[in-house]
């Protein structure tokens, strides 16, 4: 097994760390201060495609590598999200139904979800309202679920 590298990227509400394993993407963490072990300016293909998604091109989500390491149910959840267009959104009931099962186990998996943008969790929104972002009901994760969903043409009042 390789190391796992650290890039960072920068982005309005800090630093992104994208988590390569190979040239696989593992995890996509989003920080205040860049992970110290990271690499900056990263030309790797799998932090460009990362770049591009921020940019706006949401297509690329679809070829990215990515290695989703969860239980067998996250997967189910992760994969769902992924069908998820951008500028749509479920609620978390919307996609229990579709797996059989309940919004709250849905929604401890988009919580636990180790790369959230390219898995998109952001369109996954409570059947009243927005609802959390990064186990977070308000302040910036929500903020962020917010900025997001708007950059896909989604808008929730504040």
């Amino acid at each position: 097994m390789s190391p796992r590298a650290h890039h960072a990227l920068r982005w309005p509400f800090g630093w992104l760390d994208v988590v390569l394993d190979g040239d696989m993407i593992v995890a996509l963490d989003m920080r205040a201060q860049p992970h110290p072990d990271s690499l900056m300016d990263s030309s790797h293909p799998s932090v460009i495609l990362v770049r591009r998604w921020l940019d706006g091109d949401f297509s690329v989500a679809d070829s990215a590598p990515i290695r989703l390491e969860g239980s067998a149910f996250q997967r189910r959840v992760w994969s769902g999200m992924r069908t998820i267009p951008a500028g749509e959104i479920r609620s978390y009931g919307d996609l229990a139904r579709a797996l059989g099962s309940s919004p709250r186990a849905v929604a401890g998996a988009c919580r636990r979800n180790p790369v959230a943008l390219l898995v998109p969790c952001h369109r996954v929104v409570s059947a009243t309202g927005i609802g959390g972002y990064a186990g977070a009901t308000q302040g910036e994760p929500v903020a962020r679920k917010r900025w997001l969903l708007a950059r896909e043409g989604v808008h929730f009042p504040s």
